[in-house]
């Protein structure tokens, strides 16, 4: 059935973009029938979103993104690897909920880790983000390229500008 859906949903498709899924533990095997059915359909190209250096990072995250690039590799297509950093949009997907706790959910540097489970997430969903915020002082998810700006052909925005948008956009 997956399959089935899959498959029409390509059906047509030259240049497939794909977003890596949220944190799960069948990340990859998802990854893996999309790259199948896209073999299967006749897509051309497969631009994956992956993670900052996926091949070097210690961080949990890339190792499923590592793998989803040697699939991408042994696939008869071609592909595009687009090696984010970390989203902003992850600090304010809970604007709200971090404005009525008076607090970000993060463990980066120094930070207490028990106020993730206190507000809310599932151990696995601690584990991600902590692993992830213990990779940012090792500097793996910092670049100096300006390679999204170029992509965009616009400068990309500041951190202060990107809240600022969001504080006004949410009504806040």
């Amino acid at each position: 059935m997956v399959h089935a859906t899959l498959e029409s949903a390509l059906d047509g498709v030259d240049i497939l973009l794909l977003v890596s899924t949220g944190h799960v533990p069948n990340r990859v095997r998802q990854h893996k029938a999309v790259i199948d059915a896209a073999e299967r359909t006749g897509v051309e190209r497969i631009v994956y979103t992956s993670v900052l250096q996926a091949d070097k990072s210690k961080m949990g995250l890339a190792a499923d993104h590592l793998a989803t690039e040697q699939l991408l590799a042994a696939a008869p297509l071609h592909s595009t690897l687009l090696r984010d950093s970390w989203y902003l949009q992850l600090y304010t997907e809970d604007l709200p909920g971090t404005i009525k706790r008076g607090m970000t959910i993060g463990s980066a540097g120094d930070g207490p880790v028990s106020a993730l489970l206190a507000a809310g997430l599932t151990e696995d969903d601690a584990d991600m983000i902590v692993d992830s915020d213990q990779a940012i002082p090792r500097g793996e998810l910092e670049t100096a390229s300006h390679d999204l700006s170029r992509l965009l052909r616009r400068p990309t925005k500041s951190v202060t500008e990107f809240l600022t948008d969001r504080l006004h956009s949410d009504g806040q």
